[in-house]
C-alpha cells in the first residue's frame, strides 16, 4: 500500500498537488485537476517546516509575485522551530533551497 500525503500548495489555480511513492501524473476529476508528484521521502505528518521547504522547493511553479513570497517567508523563519527546521531542510530541502536558507538560520 503506497503511502500518499496531499499538500495544498497550488502552483495553478483548481489544481491541487499530492505526494507518493507510487506514481506521477495529472489527474482530473470533475472540475479539479490533480497532479501526483513522486517523492522519494516525505514525513509521516506534514509538519509547517516541511511545508515552509517545499513552498521553496517549487518557488519557480507559483503564479504569484515570488520576490514578494520569498520576502515573506524570510520574515517567518525566525517562527520556526531551528532544530525541526535544520533537520527538515537537510532532508527535504533542494541545494537551491539550502542555498537561499543559509543566511537566514
Amino acid at each position: 500500500m503506497s503511502k500518499t500525503k496531499t499538500l495544498k500548495k497550488q502552483p495553478k489555480p483548481g489544481t491541487i498537488q499530492l505526494y507518493n511513492h507510487s506514481r506521477s501524473g495529472e489527474y482530473k476529476l470533475g472540475n479539479r485537476k490533480f497532479v501526483f508528484k513522486k517523492k522519494t521521502s516525505f514525513p509521516n505528518h506534514l509538519t509547517k517546516e516541511f511545508i515552509f521547504i517545499e513552498l521553496l522547493n517549487n518557488l519557480k511553479d507559483l503564479e504569484e509575485d515570488q520576490p514578494r513570497v520569498l520576502e515573506n517567508l524570510y520574515k517567518k523563519v525566525t517562527d520556526m522551530n531551528t532544530s525541526y527546521f535544520r533537520e527538515a531542510l537537510r532532508q527535504y530541502g533542494t541545494q537551491r533551497t539550502r542555498k537561499l536558507l543559509a543566511t537566514a538560520i
